[in-house]
Formats: structure tokens, C-alpha cells, sequence
């Protein structure tokens, strides 16, 4: 579960963020993953819980970013069409 986990916010932080926040404000925030090496600032006594209003706010836009319609393929990857 660990390596999951670690998978998942590796493809959040490298390729996710940068695209909706922009490279700039993830260097603003400090958000980009280290070339090399491990992250030395971790703090155990720093709270890592989410604030309720963060949470939804962060749900609602997950959910605006889910498309209307997707494009089916089939077994040969050719895009079908659809059937409205």
C-alpha cells in the first residue's frame, strides 16, 4: 500500500499540479518534487489533517473536471461511436 501511495503522489506532484496550478505557483508554494535525495523537513508535530472547507472545495473542482462524454474504443483501439 505503501508504494501505491507513493506512486500516487509522485503522478500528482510531477504531472497534476503543474498542470492546473501552473510551474510557477508550484515554485511559489514550493511544490515540486526534489531532483535527487529525500525530503529532510518533516515534522511530526504539524497537523495533517484537511480543513472541511479545503475538502470540499477540492471535491468540487475534481468533479468539474469530468467530461460529459468519453470515447470508447475497441479491441483494436479504433474509437467507436457513440450511440447519442
Amino acid at each position: 500500500m505503501l508504494i501505491v501511495g507513493a506512486m500516487f503522489q509522485h503522478i500528482t506532484y510531477r504531472e497534476f499540479l503543474p498542470i492546473v496550478l501552473g510551474g510557477e505557483v508550484c515554485r511559489l508554494f514550493d511544490l515540486e518534487l526534489l531532483s535527487s535525495g529525500y525530503y529532510q523537513g518533516y515534522d511530526p508535530k504539524t497537523n495533517p489533517t484537511v480543513a472541511n472547507s479545503f475538502a470540499a472545495a477540492a471535491f468540487r473542482f475534481g468533479h468539474s473536471l469530468v467530461q460529459n462524454s468519453y470515447m470508447r474504443c475497441d479491441r483494436f483501439h479504433n474509437f467507436m461511436r457513440n450511440s447519442k
